[in-house]
């Protein structure tokens, strides 16, 4: 079982403001993306076989927040029995839970403990639609950048409906142009 599609990877394009994590890991023809995928196929391979599916279907879901703690357990995984502990995934607990840690985790002095692997993010904070929006407008400024400038941008608040991409890029070359290079230098 793999994370990633066995496919030729040809596109050596940026990851886009829109495009989910493992798509672009998976599409990515990128040096350094072929050596994280490299990296994260290996260590997944060590995974426990029957634990594999959930986490590559995480993986592969479309959600950077799965993708991420999926990420994130695979490694904490590698790391625990890279330190010659014996890692047991998703444990039943004695006490009648119906929930299920991460990992049951017994280092070679053989005190066991439960871990749960979680991440923290702001994206628990954040409205993924409206991020989405954004990251929307952001790939139409990127694929018509001004000849003379670079601009940055911060955003404050969600909008509630998709803003025009092509009509902020104009608006925005528009004012770029009244400026003068040579004055701003």
């Amino acid at each position: 079982m793999a994370l990633f599609e066995r496919i030729e990877r040809v596109d050596d394009s940026p990851k886009k403001n829109v495009e989910s994590l493992f798509a672009f890991y998976n599409r990515s023809s990128r040096p350094e993306i072929s050596r994280i995928r490299a990296f994260l196929e290996e260590i997944f391979s060590e995974f426990p076989k029957p634990d594999q599916l959930e986490v590559q279907r995480r993986v592969r879901s479309g959600d950077n927040s799965n993708f991420e703690s999926a990420i994130f357990e695979i490694v904490l995984h590698e790391l625990l029995t890279r330190c010659g502990c014996a890692v047991e995934c998703h444990p039943r607990l004695n006490n009648g839970v119906e929930t299920r840690p991460d990992f049951l985790v017994t280092p070679p002095n053989g005190s066991s403990f439960y871990l749960e692997a979680v991440l923290a993010s702001e994206a628990n904070e954040r409205d993924p639609a409206a991020e989405a929006r954004k990251g929307a407008v952001l790939d139409v400024l990127d694929r018509f950048p001004h000849p003379n400038f670079m601009v940055s941008v911060e955003s404050t608040g969600n909008p509630l409906t998709q803003p025009s991409g092509r009509g902020l890029s104009r608006q925005l070359h528009d004012w770029l142009d009244l400026l003068d290079p040579e004055q701003i230098l």
